[in-house]
This record gives C-alpha cells, structure tokens and sequence, in this order.
C-alpha cells in the first residue's frame, strides 16, 4: 500500500469516527482531541508490544474521557458532551485487549514464516474480521449493558459515573494536567537516555505501564525472565541465547495450553475452572 493511499485512509476513517461522536453528542473539538488521544494510546500499546513484547498493558481509567473530564471538569463538557464520552467509555475503560498489537503481530508472523507476498491477503482478512467485529460489538454492547457480565463489565459503570458527574458536578483538576504534563516529560528524558546510550536500563514505556494493575500480578515472572536473559546473554553470549528460545517457547505455551484447556472446559460443563491470574 502506498502512504499516500494509507493517509487518505486515515483521513476518512478518522473523520467517519468523528461525524459518528457528533451524532452521539461529542462537539467537533472534543471528538477531535477524543479520537487523536485515543490514537495516541494506541500507538504507544503497539510499540509497547513491539519493541518490549510486555503482556501487560491494561492502562484501566487512563482513556481520553477520563482525562479529558478530570482535566476540564465535567461541568465544562455539558450534557451531550457527558453522554457522549459515557457512551465510548466501554472500549476505553480499559486497553489489555486492544486489537492494534495483535494485528502487527499477525502481520509480522506472516512476514517471518514467508507469507510476505499474502500480505495483502492478510490485511483483506483483517479487515473482514474489523466489520464482523463492529457488528457484533453493536449487538453484544447492548445486550451485555442490560444483562451484566459481572462486577465492573455490567454496563452499568459508565452510566454511574456519569451520574455522579450530574449530581455531584466537579470543577476541573489543574494537577491532573499538570501530572499528565510531568509523565509527558519525564518520558521523554527517559528516551533520550535509552537513545543516547545503550547501557540505559530504564525504558519510557516500562514506566508507563509500571503502576498498571495487571503489573501487580505479572512482575515477579516478567523479572526472572529479565534476570534469564541477561545471564545468557552474558555468560552465553548469543548463540546460547538462541539455543535456549526453544525452551523458553515451551515454558510459554506451558502456561497457555493448560490454562485455554481448563476455560474451554470449564464453559462448555458450566463450572468454574482455576484461573491463572490469581
């Protein structure tokens, strides 16, 4: 695809997305910063993915309509504006499952296993898999928003919150601005260390996830794996390094086979199976 077909793309998308906020209540200019914080995110959980191959990115509460109301105060947004956010609040809510690292990812694999000259079959499937999900998404959102899924998912969040913004009007918070500020700067420092010299062990987009909440159930395995890798690459050097991919691919799907096996079971018998997390 050539960018400038791949910009004209991103032209109409993104302003098919803001005419659909318009008709959902968001003004032009809310839709605007809206969509392009959202597009941020995205981006950075993609790189994320790419770059540090983290697991952990469920961001929860950090979305553009939690920004944006924290920093101007639901009170300046008005009526519309609040329904508006409120009716995107489910795919912003938060982002551990966020389909733009899985279809890099999808495309990288085809590029490595030879599939290069499919790409643009790969692409045509994805896109398939876009509109099938849009449509279900309209049915299951809801639907799911009458009958509950359970505690936090049940439709019913987003609607509280914009109650509470109703009946207990807040002014806007100039410090969220300002951490928000502080976060930007401290890193892009962060960047610049890691560009400047390789002997820089902190990374920009660890630290965003860093006081994440799945983090607190996944640093222990994510450390080991760092100690293993710096051991090997040190003592072992490369190939020993490479040598030991293998294992730690079965160490991998170790954990996911057992624990896809024992949900698939446990919906197709109705019983509650051991979840992994806890």
């Amino acid at each position: 695809m050539r960018y400038r077909t791949a910009l004209i793309g991103i032209v109409f998308g993104v302003s098919l997305l803001i005419g659909f906020g318009a008709m959902l209540g968001l003004n032009l200019l809310l839709g605007l910063v809206f969509f392009f914080l959202y597009f941020a995110v995205a981006v950075s959980i993609t790189r994320m993915r790419a770059e540090m191959g983290t697991p952990v990115h469920d961001l929860d509460y950090t979305g553009p309509d939690q920004t944006i109301s924290d920093i101007l105060g639901p009170n300046s947004l008005g009526m519309h504006n609040m329904t508006g956010l409120s009716v995107l609040f489910w795919f912003n809510r938060v982002y551990r499952c966020h389909p733009m690292p899985v279809q890099l990812e999808g495309m990288k694999m085809a590029e490595q296993s030879g599939a290069r000259k499919e790409m643009r079959t790969w692409i045509g499937a994805l896109m398939l898999a876009g509109v099938v999900g849009m449509i279900s998404m309209f049915w299951a959102i809801l639907h799911f928003n009458y009958i509950g899924v359970g505690h936090g998912f049940d439709g019913h969040e987003a609607w509280d919150r914009e109650l509470n913004w109703i009946a207990v009007p807040k002014p806007g918070h100039g410090a969220v601005g300002i951490s928000v500020l502080v976060g930007f700067v401290f890193s892009a420092i962060l960047q610049v260390l890691r560009l400047s010299s390789c002997a820089s062990p902190f990374h920009p987009l660890a630290y965003a996830v860093s006081g994440t909440w799945q983090m607190n159930l996944m640093w222990l395995p994510l450390f080991i794996a760092w100690v293993a890798k710096t051991l090997l690459l040190r003592y072992g050097g490369p190939k020993k390094f490479t040598e030991a991919l293998p294992f730690c691919y079965g160490l991998i799907l170790g954990q996911f086979i057992p624990g896809s096996l024992l949900n698939i079971w446990g919906l197709i018998t109705n019983n509650s199976t051991y979840q992994f997390w806890q």
